[in-house]
């Protein structure tokens, strides 16, 4: 009797530390698979801080252009009505 309340306290013994040193193994993995997400974060807002300023220069370049049709427009515009005043009196 006494032999199988041994046997059973090293298997129960054995299996504590095999869970024990399982959970410290996920626990190191856990702690790999964090660093690389953070790196993944850091490359993900550099990308975006690169992609904001390409945004933001391509607008300023619309800006302009835009800012050009308008004058362009102006002028056309005018034009038209100084044609109107011509044919009107």
């Amino acid at each position: 009797m006494v032999a199988i309340a041994w046997t059973a306290l090293g298997i129960l013994a054995a299996l504590a530390a095999g869970m024990f040193t399982a959970l410290f193994g996920i626990g190191g993995r856990i702690d790999g698979l964090g660093a690389r997400i953070d790196s993944i974060g850091a490359r993900t807002d550099t990308m975006g801080a690169g992609l904001g300023a390409r945004i933001d220069a391509m607008g300023a370049g619309l800006n302009t252009r835009i800012d050009g049709l308008a004058i362009r427009l102006n002028s056309i515009e005018a034009s038209i009505e100084e044609h109107k005043r011509h044919h009107l009196l």
